[in-house]
């Protein structure tokens, strides 16, 4: 089964079991209608699918590179709780490359890169540090990076 390979196109009704609560937490509705071909799909459906495939069989480690940049921001936030929750109750690791200080505030843990050398590390102190705090230390080392977009955390 696989909504972007072979099958002429798939449905929420049909789709496997395991596959299901992907949908509406990728903000896919049961629809009565076949989901469109990969190629007429926009890039934030195409984002939504690929991390629900992904996420699916609940894998021991996830590499996620920029996985909330084509995705507005509820279904951002809504993958980033996914993330945080399969790390959280299934112990998986994920390795996320990411420009988006709001979605580098999931992590725990947080190398930031700079001319291909690890320029600073921080650790969330959980649980007393709250994901907003964690983002504003996130803030801090941007600006001593200089802020840039090409500073990859």
């Amino acid at each position: 089964w696989s909504c972007t390979g072979g099958v002429s196109g798939c449905r929420v009704k049909t789709a496997p079991q395991s596959l299901r609560p992907c949908f509406p937490k990728f903000g896919k509705k049961r629809k009565k209608r076949n989901l469109e071909s990969a190629k007429r799909r926009t890039e934030r459906e195409k984002q939504r699918t690929a991390a629900a495939r992904a996420l699916i069989l609940k894998p021991g480690i996830i590499l996620a590179d920029e996985p909330t940049g084509a995705l507005d921001s509820k279904n951002a936030r809504m993958l980033m709780e996914k993330l945080s929750g399969l790390n959280e109750t299934q112990k998986s690791t994920i390795l996320m490359v990411t420009h988006d200080s709001n979605a580098a505030s999931y992590c725990k843990r947080i190398l930031f890169i700079q001319d291909g050398l690890i320029f600073h590390e921080l650790r969330r102190k959980i649980p007393e540090e709250t994901k907003q705090e964690f983002y504003e230390r996130i803030l801090k080392v941007m600006a001593q990076l200089g802020g840039g977009s090409a500073n990859v955390l």
